[in-house]
């Protein structure tokens, strides 16, 4: 990965004031994380998002979620994790309606939607969405995994310079309350050159691995900035 000398993480000399100002200007970077067991399942998420929000300008490699059991009784075991971030920036203040957004395609994801459909029936995205969309809903079980009422977990944040924001429906002692029952969390913040967490950021977002990939889509914010 190449430096980028005219950034004050590595130049100094550069105002760092500056770069924030333009940042916050021109918006913020969404990124959405996934926990997932079928890939079918993260295609359709993925394309109702592109259909809301557009291209998608990063896409980390798909690894497997092992940090937690918490999501095994809802979705079953053997599940993958997976980052992307967007082309297009979005106001900070949009955070909350994002959520919800991606609440809705969960509900409209979910397995209890599944059963309720014949298999060769299509979902419709409308609404918040646009035009609609449709996608089929045939879908491949793996065996011994087991499964729960949702089939995806859709988390939105943003990125900036300075940190790393995620949005929750759970309130707690370091979260924030910003509208209609969404919470947002500053999960890591940008010291020395890296992302670093904090005491109460998720083990899996410590790791030198999901720091890198917020590494990355920084370093793809920065080259926005220099770009307007």
């Amino acid at each position: 990965m190449g430096r980028i000398k005219n950034h004050p993480s590595v130049n100094p000399a550069l105002s760092y004031n500056a770069v924030s100002l333009r940042s916050r200007k021109g918006g913020v970077k969404l990124i959405v994380g996934f926990i997932f067991k079928e890939e079918n399942i993260l295609k359709k998420a993925e394309f109702f998002l592109k259909r809301r929000f557009g291209k998608i300008d990063f896409e980390s490699q798909t690894s497997p979620f092992t940090h937690t059991d918490y999501y095994q009784d809802e979705f079953g075991k053997c599940l993958k994790r997976k980052f992307i971030s967007f082309e297009k920036l979005v106001p900070p203040g949009t955070l909350s309606q994002i959520k919800i957004i991606t609440n809705r395609i969960e509900q409209k994801l979910s397995l209890n939607n599944k059963r309720k459909m014949e298999p060769t029936r299509a979902i419709s995205l409308k609404g918040s969405y646009g035009r609609n969309t449709q996608a089929a809903t045939t879908h491949p079980r793996p065996k011994g995994c087991g499964f729960g009422p949702r089939s995806i977990n859709i988390d939105p944040g943003y990125l900036d310079l300075a940190r790393l924001v995620l949005a929750s429906t759970k309130d707690y002692k370091h979260r924030i309350y910003l509208n209609k029952g969404i919470y947002a969390e500053v999960t890591l913040f940008y010291q020395d050159r890296t992302f670093q967490p904090w005491q109460w950021t998720y083990p899996d977002y410590k790791t030198p691995e999901y720091i890198a990939i917020f590494n990355k889509i920084r370093d793809i914010l920065i080259l926005q900035i220099k770009g307007n």
